[in-house]
């Protein structure tokens, strides 16, 4: 076995991150030195019926604060209702062991168990006004691909019906368990989609204006990594090489998160209200999104060629539609059934995104609906 696979590092970063295969049984420590002492779990149906909960819990006597009821996008109500258990048992800390839902309703948790709200208060709020005396949180992710365990965001479904996002440094995690076993034998479907959306945060922050190295050197280590190992984890989910190889990749999509997402980022946040998968739906419109932009991208284009092994005039964008075709991904959003007349209002609102003013070019609103017709052919 390759020394990497049976080795557990540790990175002291945005957040302490512990990776590898084992991670998980650093848990009870992890808690120790947060100084967690009665935590709620926060978790969803699915994996803890799935037995996945109880691996990445394995190391501790059994929990008896959980809370299970997050949706697969996490709602205001989910929050409330995590947050009335969270006071009712006493907890002074957070476990969030799932994927990018999982973990946004518990960073939403520990944001109302420690601030006033309402919730949508903190929306767009300047930095100072999530303390840091907001509760901890720590984060196991079941998925190679969220972005959230190292993250300063997290996107909650108001009231309203809305995605309200909200960013923060201080909504980060203070720790990161990051397991590659807690993801092996994970479905294709939700292997494809989650590492698309890894992909998808590498690539749009490699090509973001925005000045960053070093951000730019982990994002482009993504791409490069993940384009090499995502055929093979989904095709073969016990493939512990290729679960390692995703999970790192994830790592480094949360790190480039830092700088920012694009296009394909400000069409998904524009179709949350459909509840399609996230990673799915980023990785769905990113061929066309980057066929857009790729005569602009200039020397960072090649770069990203180079990490793909693409020739000096290699099409990034028909890579990505051979590779989604390779992995599963739908490859129009009339196959996840998008309404095409809902096309205009989707538009309008990826273009009041930030992650419109992230990219290289930004586009109008003409563009987007352009974009979009695109991405609905077959």
């Amino acid at each position: 076995m390759p020394d990497h696979l049976s080795t557990v590092i540790t990175i002291h970063h945005i957040a302490v991150i512990h990776f590898g295969f084992g991670a998980r049984l650093r848990l009870p420590q992890a808690l120790l030195d947060t100084g967690i002492r009665r935590p709620l779990f926060v978790t969803d149906q699915t994996i803890r019926a799935c037995g996945v909960f109880g691996l990445a819990t394995e190391a501790l006597p059994s929990p008896s604060d959980i809370f299970h009821g997050t949706p697969p996008n996490p709602t205001i109500a989910a929050v409330h209702e995590a947050l009335e258990q969270y006071r009712r048992e006493g907890c002074d800390g957070l476990v969030a062991v799932g994927g990018g839902s999982v973990i946004d309703c518990a960073k939403a948790v520990a944001l109302l168990a420690t601030h006033d709200g309402p919730l949508d208060h903190y929306e767009h709020a300047p930095e100072g006004s999530i303390g840091a005396h907001i509760a901890p949180v720590l984060a196991v992710p079941t998925t190679a691909g969220t972005g959230s365990e190292v993250g300063r965001g997290m996107g909650i479904t108001l009231d309203c019906g809305r995605k309200g996002a909200f960013r923060s440094r201080n909504l980060v995690p203070k720790t990161a368990l990051y397991d590659p076993e807690l993801t092996v034998g994970l479905p294709p479907l939700l292997t494809a989609g989650t590492g698309i959306d890894a992909f998808s945060h590498c690539l749009e922050a490699f090509i973001s204006p925005l000045v960053n190295p070093p951000v730019d050197a982990i994002a482009l280590s993504g791409i490069r990594r993940i384009a090499a190992y995502i055929e093979s984890a989904t095709k073969n989910g016990d493939d512990r090489e290729a679960r390692w190889h995703m999970m790192m990749g994830a790592v480094e999509s949360g790190i480039s998160l830092w700088k920012g997402a694009g296009y394909a980022h400000a069409l998904a946040v524009a179709m949350d209200e459909l509840d399609l998968h996230h990673g799915t739906l980023v990785g769905t419109v990113l061929p066309e999104c980057i066929r857009y932009q790729e005569h602009h991208l200039g020397a960072r284009g090649q770069s990203i060629r180079d990490a793909l092994g693409l020739p000096a005039d290699g099409s990034i964008a028909r890579f990505l539609d051979r590779l989604n075709a390779s992995i599963g991904v739908p490859g129009s959003l009339a196959e996840l059934g998008v309404p095409h007349e809902a096309l205009p209002a989707f538009a309008k609102t990826a273009v009041d995104t930030v992650f419109n003013r992230n990219s290289p070019v930004s586009m109008n609103v003409q563009d987007c609906v352009g974009i979009l017709s695109r991405c609905m052919e077959v």
